[in-house]
């Protein structure tokens, strides 16, 4: 019997909820400080992009979001930027050990920090997005990493419950000045 490969769906214009992973599984995202650089990598490429985000998560070792596909782009070429624009920024940050955790896999796509695929799902209404959103933010709860969405650190749900949402572009485009931080890195 064949295998038949998953397709992934998202034309320009489309509400996309996506799903990528770090290479083996590793988890990359452990420190607070990777998932900041990945949080606000994602949004300063969607902004650059000219995508909205509607909602995100950075787990330990994956990423999910909700997103809106620029115009004239498919999913595919949106997923690839930043995956391409994270992997740049994160590897320079990776550890010995993490290095050699990767280097397994590092050969067989040339990526250094993401696995070659990534889940796409089109959302066809507001009630698959608000669906899609609410389980992006209930995402660390269920693993056990927070005891409420929003006290979940590198999240949106945060941003939904306090009030830092742009209802014309999602998620705020600068992160450092609503945590009040400075990162010594961005697409600016």
């Amino acid at each position: 019997m064949r295998q038949r490969h998953f397709k992934n769906h998202g034309a320009a214009g489309q509400a996309v909820f996506i799903t990528t992973t770090c290479l083996d599984f590793v988890p990359l995202f452990a420190s607070e400080l990777r998932k900041l650089m990945m949080a606000q990598s994602l949004v300063d490429d969607l902004r650059h992009y000219g995508s909205k985000l509607h909602a995100f998560v950075v787990m330990p070792e994956h990423l999910h979001c909700v997103c809106t596909v620029p115009d004239e782009r498919d999913v595919s070429w949106l997923v690839n930027r930043i995956k391409s624009n994270s992997g740049k920024l994160l590897s320079q940050d990776l550890k010995p050990s993490e290095r050699v955790a990767l280097s397994q896999q590092i050969g067989l796509n040339g990526r250094s920090v993401w696995q070659r695929s990534f889940r796409s799902f089109a959302l066809a209404d507001e009630d698959q997005l608000r669906q899609k959103s609410a389980y992006i933010h209930q995402n660390p709860v269920r693993r056990g990493l927070s005891p409420c969405s929003f006290s979940y650190y590198v999240s949106s749900a945060r941003y939904h419950e306090f009030g830092s949402w742009e209802d014309e572009f999602g998620l705020p485009c600068d992160l450092r000045a609503v945590l009040n931080c400075r990162w010594p890195w961005s697409r600016g």
